[in-house]
């Protein structure tokens, strides 16, 4: 009996802990997204090949982002 109240809690807590992660991502990534693109955009009049390697890091990014969030 106590064992299964003491999992039920931890279980709790790890929801809860979850659930504030994901709050605190959906607020942070937009702003990092729109600074992240304007940094892109400045750098491909001086050295395009960087710009294209950070957009395509950028790009594996999201969908890691997005494949964690479906899980």
């Amino acid at each position: 009996e106590l064992e299964s109240i003491k999992r039920e809690n931890a279980e709790q807590e790890r929801a809860l802990l979850l659930s504030q992660l994901k709050q605190m991502q959906s607020q942070i990534e937009p702003h990092f997204l729109f600074n992240t693109l304007a940094n892109i955009s400045a750098l491909m009049s001086q050295d395009v090949d960087k710009a294209k390697q950070m957009l395509d890091q950028l790009t594996a990014l999201l969908r890691a982002t997005l494949k964690n969030s479906r899980e």
